[in-house]
């Protein structure tokens, strides 16, 4: 995947700015905007991945997701895009933590030459002050994976993989085709239970959800 640094960072630093003009959380809600027209040939997906969150009296905090829209967190559970488009996928994951994903979801998948730009591997806390925008990879080792972002089919099959450590943000291009409805889910074991697969992993607008490509 070929992105010119100047477009990139246009798209960083836009989303940045929106979150300094004052950010909120629209809690269990679903999308307040309309869904995108099928004849955008272009759109921006902001993923953003908080940490302690309350979840309940029994398991306390896990991670979510959020999808950015304007200056809203809003609801993951339902992620609607436009059918026949270039999206722009930016994952911004405040979570501190790693965690253990099996091997083939440390692979970048499905994306443009499956590959994604991480900016820096820098924490999402902070302004990147380098001189470089970030490395191409197609793989995040395994000690620094906290996330992924990973779409299935109607017949349970991946076809695209985002891995995302820890503390970082991630950009990627990926195309849809005709309308469908698919799943995403986190693959990397982050929730609760001995087994890490509980809670927010298995509810959807934390760590799962739907992707709606209309």
């Amino acid at each position: 995947m070929k992105v010119s640094d100047q477009m990139f960072m246009a798209i960083i630093i836009a989303t940045f700015l929106v979150f300094g003009a004052g950010m909120y959380v629209v809690g269990n809600a679903g999308h307040n905007t309309a869904a995108p027209s099928a004849s955008t040939s272009s759109y921006n997906l902001t993923i953003v991945i908080t940490h302690q969150n309350y979840y309940n009296s029994s398991i306390t905090s896990q991670p979510r997701y959020y999808v950015l829209e304007g200056n809203q967190l809003v609801s993951s559970a339902n992620i609607y895009v436009p059918s026949y488009a270039t999206i722009h996928l930016t994952i911004i994951d405040y979570d501190n933590g790693n965690a253990t994903a099996p091997s083939q979801y440390l692979n970048v998948m499905g994306t443009q030459n499956n590959m994604e730009l991480i900016v820096n591997q820098t924490n999402a806390h902070v302004t990147n002050q380098s001189s470089t925008v970030g490395s191409y990879t197609h793989q995040v080792s395994a000690v620094s994976i906290a996330h992924t972002f990973t779409l299935f089919n109607k017949n349970n099959q991946e076809i695209l993989n985002v891995p995302s450590p820890y503390e970082s943000t991630v950009y990627t291009t990926f195309t849809t085709q005709g309308a469908g409805y698919f799943t995403w889910q986190c693959e990397a074991d982050c929730g609760s239970g001995a087994s890490g697969w509980g809670g927010a992993m298995v509810t959807p607008g934390w760590m799962t959800g739907s992707f709606i490509v209309q």
